[in-house]
């Protein structure tokens, strides 16, 4: 059974302030919360990994990175904030190892070297 939807913009920014911290505490991963007009809010994990919160379900698109040669998108739902946080920081951790692999077989576009610190963990300290 489908939960009903309730989109207040408080609901939607609460499930995904939880996805974060769940994101953070659980898998080392920062992500960010954007509050959106419509009264959804939008989970930032990485570039191409964007999560959409609407207060009883958290929706993306999975990257072509983490589904290969599929021909068609692949729109998914989680419809609790630790079940949305494990397929993230899954899909997260493949997208990493592909930009690192492209990275090192010199194959990368120019927008990934702008990660390669962050990915290998060799960032200055902050």
């Amino acid at each position: 059974m489908v939960p009903e939807l309730n989109t207040t913009p408080v609901a939607a920014e609460q499930l995904a302030e939880e996805v974060t911290a769940i994101l953070e505490h659980r898998y080392g991963v920062r992500a960010d919360v954007h509050p959106l007009r419509s009264g959804d809010a939008l989970i930032s994990v990485f570039a191409g990994l964007v999560a959409r919160s609407t207060g009883q379900s958290i929706r993306w698109t999975v990257p072509p990175a983490v589904i290969g040669d599929r021909s068609k998108p692949l729109v998914t739902i989680a419809w609790t904030a630790a079940g949305a946080a494990a397929r993230l920081a899954g899909h997260l951790a493949v997208m990493q190892r592909k930009t690192v692999e492209s990275i090192r077989n010199g194959t990368a576009g120019t927008i990934t070297d702008s990660y390669l610190e962050a990915l290998t963990n060799d960032a200055a300290p902050e």
